[in-house]
């Protein structure tokens, strides 16, 4: 399931498989036990408590208006079912290494065997579509679940400008995945500007200076979900066409595809983590941390209750879904910046927070 909003119990002939909170973030079940020849029936029961409770809910609000949209429930992205050998790859965490040229690669499969993988990474045939294999550049055996590094010998840096993805194939027994990526960098290096040093954001270590709007991501024949593929490449092109280089997605999760186009078309991407919490005193959480910055006066995300996260499991769900989103779409070469928390929505311990997002992604 690409996300169903918020919590979903999975049924097949009737014995519970799954359940699952999170109304942005995929989740998968093993059904093999509970299948038989014939007709068989996947029943699925969804909960959505929206803004009256703790769970990530993004801008959706009950009683909507004003910066609040319409709130949605059930299942909102692609479902599907896949049949995989006994042995089988869940993952792939990819790394680029831009100065040396390489991609750090882990292939994570469903068990703690030692077995090996073949690897072949090419460019496609026609440059910015997705396309049959062009000219593969090397092809190497290498340990599952372990982490390798294989070098790429035509080395070509991917920026808005000019998006160069490489592809790969990974084969491991009777399984096999295709995905992509980039070699780039994002990092603050400092310039000397008027005599100053000054932090400048780079790409491939050159400063990058970031043009770009927010999207919500909410469609009027769907809320949340795109009428199509065609809609989510519309959007990207048009951003592109009127001059900007990024996109600040805002409180909301989109489904893997969107991130491939930003990947293959060149938009950077700053993901917000969906935010969560009880009910805002905006007055608060918004309104006022415009003064309270620019007047230096000190504050503290500790006061739980002023933020709206005074619930100890809804700081916990939060803290998972962090991680889940991090490992969820760090592979993307268009994600530049992780955007913790939106003005003051839910938020607490951002220095812990901050770190642990730093841990799970050191880009």
């Amino acid at each position: 399931f690409g996300a169903v909003d918020q919590t979903a119990d999975v049924l097949v002939n009737g014995h519970p498989v799954a359940s699952h909170t999170g109304g942005y973030l995929p989740f998968s079940c093993e059904i093999t036990p509970y299948v038989h020849r014939g007709r068989n029936e996947i029943a699925v029961r969804v909960t959505d408590a929206s803004d009256t409770s703790y769970h990530a809910r993004g801008k959706q609000k009950l009683d909507r208006g004003r910066m609040f949209y319409t709130a949605t429930s059930g299942i909102w992205q692609s479902v599907w079912l896949e049949e995989v050998p006994e042995s089988y790859i869940t993952k792939l965490d990819i790394r680029p290494d831009l100065d040396a040229s390489a991609l750090h690669l882990v292939v994570r499969t469903n068990d703690e065997k030692n077995g090996k993988a073949f690897v072949t990474v090419y460019v496609p045939a026609i440059y910015d579509r997705e396309s049959s294999p062009g000219m593969t550049l090397t092809s190497v055996t290498v340990p599952v679940n372990r982490p390798v590094r294989i070098p790429i010998p035509e080395k070509k840096a991917w920026t808005p400008d000019a998006p160069y993805l490489y592809y790969f194939d990974v084969r491991m027994e009777d399984d096999q995945v295709r995905s992509d990526c980039a070699l780039r960098s994002f990092t603050v290096e400092k310039r000397i500007e008027d005599g100053k040093e000054i932090p400048r954001l780079c790409l491939n270590h050159e400063v990058l200076f970031p043009k770009g709007v927010r999207a919500q991501g909410y469609w009027p024949d769907g809320i949340l979900t795109a009428p199509s593929d065609e809609a989510m490449i519309f959007d990207i092109r048009e951003m592109k066409k009127t001059g900007f280089n990024m996109v600040r997605k805002h409180l909301k999760i989109e489904p893997e595809r969107w991130y491939y186009h930003c990947d293959r078309l060149g938009l950077i991407v700053w993901q917000d983590m969906v935010n969560g919490g009880g009910k805002y005193l905006h007055w608060i959480v918004t309104y006022l941390a415009t003064p309270v910055a620019l007047l230096g006066f000190p504050s503290t995300d500790r006061a739980h209750l002023l933020l709206a996260r005074e619930n100890p499991e809804g700081r916990q769900e939060y803290k998972r879904e962090m991680e889940q989103t991090i490992r969820l779409l760090r592979n993307h070469p268009s994600i530049c910046t992780w955007v913790l928390f939106n003005e003051g929505w839910g938020q607490f311990d951002t220095n812990e927070m901050g770190k642990l997002a730093k841990k799970l992604d050191p880009t």
